[in-house]
């Protein structure tokens, strides 16, 4: 999965996970896999269940989050945003109960606790960003991971140049973006494309690119 979240970003990368696992699916001698379910960044796992439960007890909670926390093809998901959630179903349709996971909960510390510095880039920076004035340029980053690019003559936005689409990903303080789709195709495909963030608040985020140049982009409303 990692190189998959890597290629596609977080979003794309689930649905298709979800579109492999072949379902139904039986798991034991009363549970059975239902469907996958691809929602955003939560990736949901509905399992019908034959015996009367009034709810889930604490221990499978427990055991299932271990689980989640430590399996190779879930946890780079979790640190990349993603929920990942059990939903048990009992007979008559009745909902027993949730289990839902993320990377919070596999890192054992609560909400009170201060953020990474990357967890703070990583939200502060969803949203369009714009740049310039001729050429003028929209930067939209998705919490999911996915990217979208517009550029226009002027700021007037009349003239569209080119639009592109691909995913972004930070690591210690540096931004990662790779375009998938360009129309026209102006520039090289899945090229990654590095700059350091410098400073970014709730109005301007700087950055200096691969060559060294510093430029500063603002946020939209």
């Amino acid at each position: 999965m990692p190189a998959m979240i890597e290629k596609q970003g977080l979003e794309p990368a689930l649905r298709r996970v979800a579109e492999m696992v072949r379902t139904p699916e039986k798991v034991d001698s009363v549970t059975t896999l239902r469907r996958i379910e691809a929602e955003g960044a939560t990736l949901r796992f509905v399992f019908d269940v034959t015996v009367d439960a009034a709810q889930i007890p604490e221990s499978m909670r427990a055991a299932m989050t271990s689980n989640a926390c430590n399996r190779p093809a879930l946890r780079p998901a979790l640190a990349s945003g993603a929920t990942i959630e059990w939903v048990y179903v009992g007979r008559g349709s009745g909902a027993i109960g949730t289990i839902k996971v993320t990377e919070l909960d596999c890192a054992g510390r609560t909400p009170r606790q201060e953020p990474t510095k990357d967890e703070v880039l990583r939200e502060k920076i969803v949203g369009s960003w714009s740049e310039g004035i001729s050429p003028y340029t929209i930067a939209t980053f998705s919490q999911g991971g996915g990217y979208k690019g517009v550029a226009y003559s002027t700021s007037e936005k009349r003239d569209m140049l080119l639009s592109g689409e691909g995913t972004w990903w930070i690591k210690d303080g540096v931004l990662y973006s790779k375009v998938n789709k360009m129309n026209p195709p102006t520039f090289p495909l899945d090229k990654v494309y590095v700059d350091k963030i410098v400073d970014i608040s709730d109005e301007t985020m700087t950055l200096i690119d691969m060559s060294g140049q510093k430029y500063t982009k603002t946020k939209i409303p």
